[in-house]
C-alpha cells in the first residue's frame, strides 16, 4: 500500500458532496467500490446491478439489489471530502489508484469510493476508470494539490 506522502489530494467542495455521491450511486455504480477504510481492516463493495438511491431526511440511502441490505450516509455530516489518487505500492511512481474520501467533523473516514476497473496486466486504473475519473474532477470543479514530492 501507498504511503500518505505518495497520494494527490484534491479538494472537494462540501456542498457538492450530495450530488456527488447521488450520481456515483445512481449513475456509476458498476464502475466504483466503496467502503470503509479503518486501522486493521479494509472493506470494498461493489454493486453490480443499479441499486435503489432514495434522499430521507438529508441521508442518502442505497438499496442493494435482490435484498442484500442497505446503507445510508449523510452529506450534511461530511466536513472534508477529497478525490484521491496515487501509487498502490510503495514501491510504484505510476498512478493506480484513484476514489473519494469523506470524514466527519470528528475526523473519522465515513465512506471511500474507489475505481472498480483495474488493467488485466496489474493493479493500474484502466483508461476508461482514468478518463472517467478525469470526467468527474472536471464536474466537479476538483482543486488539485499534490504530496508527491518525495517521488520527483
Amino acid at each position: 500500500m501507498a504511503n500518505e506522502s505518495q497520494i494527490n489530494h484534491e479538494s472537494i467542495e462540501v456542498s457538492r458532496v450530495s450530488e456527488l455521491l447521488l450520481k456515483l450511486f445512481s449513475e456509476h455504480h458498476d464502475q466504483i467500490l466503496f467502503g470503509l477504510c479503518i486501522k486493521g481492516a479494509i472493506y470494498e463493495l461493489s454493486i453490480p446491478t443499479a441499486p435503489k438511491v432514495s434522499i430521507c431526511n438529508d441521508w442518502i440511502i442505497v438499496n442493494l439489489p435482490h435484498g442484500f441490505g442497505h446503507f445510508h450516509i449523510c452529506p450534511e455530516k461530511i466536513t472534508k471530502a477529497e478525490l484521491i489518487s496515487g501509487p498502490c505500492s510503495a514501491n510504484s511512481d505510476v498512478p493506480s489508484m484513484c476514489g473519494f474520501r469523506f470524514w466527519n467533523q470528528e475526523g473519522h473516514q465515513m465512506m471511500n469510493i474507489f475505481a472498480a476497473e483495474l488493467c488485466p496486466s496489474g493493479p493500474f486504473v484502466s483508461e476508461s476508470s482514468f478518463i472517467f475519473w478525469s470526467k468527474l474532477r472536471i464536474e466537479f470543479s476538483i482543486e488539485y494539490q499534490t504530496n508527491l514530492g518525495d517521488l520527483e
